[in-house]
């Protein structure tokens, strides 16, 4: 929720302070849903990568540019593709801070699902955490996807 705070106070002072710059967002707004679907899909690209944007930015910007149905598949997939980059990340290079943690591989979901709703450790942390313990894949993406749910629906129902 800190996060959907942080991004919505991050976008409106960007467009109240930047308006006579911010012709590159409105013409995002203004672009066919196909065209901006490619641009937000490079985003959550670049978020699997790096720090920023964060993922709550680009579900406020589905929520402004898509409809909800393609919005809310947009920040699933999305969602899934920064999940499944920290898992693999954690579990072929390592994770220095989670080298200690030894957690039974059997609760990946649950843990997953808890982790990703409460948001308290960044899910990179814990996708690189989990990837390091051994959990199981699947188990860890459908718990991480299950657990954003309530912050991608409410930043898309917020832009609505």
């Amino acid at each position: 929720m800190r996060r959907l705070v942080f991004s919505t106070v991050f976008v409106t002072l960007m467009l109240y302070l930047y308006k006579d710059q911010s012709r590159p967002l409105l013409l995002l707004i203004a672009a066919t849903p196909i065209r901006a679907a490619c641009v937000i899909a490079v985003l959550f690209g670049v978020c699997a990568l790096g720090v920023f944007p964060p993922l709550s930015f680009i579900y406020l910007l589905c929520g402004m540019v898509l409809p909800f149905r393609q919005g809310l598949i947009m920040c699933i997939c999305g969602s899934a593709l920064v999940f499944s980059f920290s898992y693999f990340f954690g579990k072929h290079k390592g994770a220095s801070g989670c080298a200690s943690v030894n957690l039974p591989a059997s609760g990946g979901f649950f843990t997953a699902l808890v982790l990703c709703c409460v948001r308290f450790i960044p899910y990179k942390t814990v996708g690189m955490c989990m990837g390091n313990a051994g959990f199981p894949f699947w188990s860890y993406l459908l718990g991480s996807v299950l657990g954003s749910m309530p912050s991608i629906l409410v930043s898309l129902i917020i832009t609505k």
